[in-house]
């Protein structure tokens, strides 16, 4: 997907001090838009998944991988989720359960966007 948006263009605008990673899930290398950017944020905790011919992550996958940022980056920072919103819902669900609540979204497609934010 083109979720990578969003978090692109914090890559060119916000100071990388402010930045503690990234966690993107794509189909494929190929098909991922900003790769060599993302790739190239060697500063950063960076983490590319790529899930082959499904077009979602596994729940356990996306558990995992949000797991590790969570400890990694702590309680205290603010996450960014772009995605669909099973998605967006499996990581909402993994931060709060390390008691995480800036959580901040962007969904995009059409209709409303009922979860957002996820703060409380």
């Amino acid at each position: 997907g083109i979720g990578i948006t969003p978090m692109y263009a914090f890559l060119n605008t916000v100071e990388r001090k402010y930045i503690k990673g990234i966690l993107h899930f794509d189909q494929s290398a190929e098909r991922m838009a900003f790769r060599d950017a993302i790739e190239g944020a060697t500063d950063l905790d960076t983490k590319i998944i790529f899930t082959g011919d499904e077009r979602f992550a596994e729940q356990k996958d996306i558990e995992t991988e949000t797991n590790v940022l969570a400890i990694r980056a702590g309680i205290d920072a603010d996450y960014y989720v772009c995605g669909p919103l099973p998605f967006m819902d499996v990581v909402k669900k993994t931060l709060q359960s390390h008691g995480i609540k800036n959580v901040f979204c962007h969904h995009f497609g059409t209709g409303t966007e009922p979860m957002c934010p996820f703060r409380r």
